[in-house]
């Protein structure tokens, strides 16, 4: 690995969060740390794959910008134009230093997905951000069903 991707990695967890919301002060890295806390914690035996992609998932925001979650709900296509931008934001690193995004099993989606979402229930929990927490946590309930399904006590 080389020092200059290293940076320019680093730097993309100042991307700022919540846009849209002026009073709330979120970046990137204090994001992938509340979702790698998160899978740590309730993740009984998580693989490392799994944890580089909670600290990873975001990164190609600081090149995209943070499509709101709100946004992406209410247009689908939004959320698959967002996850195409994330692969060709990892293609571009690839083929410029040959790291790759870590590859996850469908099962460990999920467990990211989760984490992701909890993450932004326990931020808004902090900030008291009602309709953020209410959203939040109702669609971690959905993603916990499936990990419950999976035989995860969560």
């Amino acid at each position: 690995m080389n020092k200059q991707l290293l940076e320019y990695l680093y730097s993309s967890g100042g991307t700022r969060r919540y846009h849209n919301r002026p009073k709330l002060d979120q970046n990137v890295k204090e994001h992938s740390w509340g979702v790698a806390l998160t899978i740590t914690t309730l993740h009984p035996n998580p693989s490392a794959s799994l944890l580089k992609a909670a600290i990873l998932h975001d990164c190609s925001e600081t090149k995209f910008g943070d499509f709101l979650s709100p946004a992406k709900v209410a247009f689908p296509e939004l959320r698959e134009l967002d996850k195409k931008l994330n692969i060709v934001f990892w293609e571009d690193i690839e083929k410029n230093t040959g790291m790759l995004y870590p590859y996850l099993t469908d099962e460990e989606q999920l467990w990211l997905d989760f984490a992701d979402m909890y993450e932004c229930y326990l931020f808004a929990r902090e900030e008291g951000v009602e309709d953020i927490i209410v959203d939040a946590l109702k669609r971690t309930d959905v993603l916990a069903d499936q990990l419950r399904e999976l035989g995860y006590k969560i």
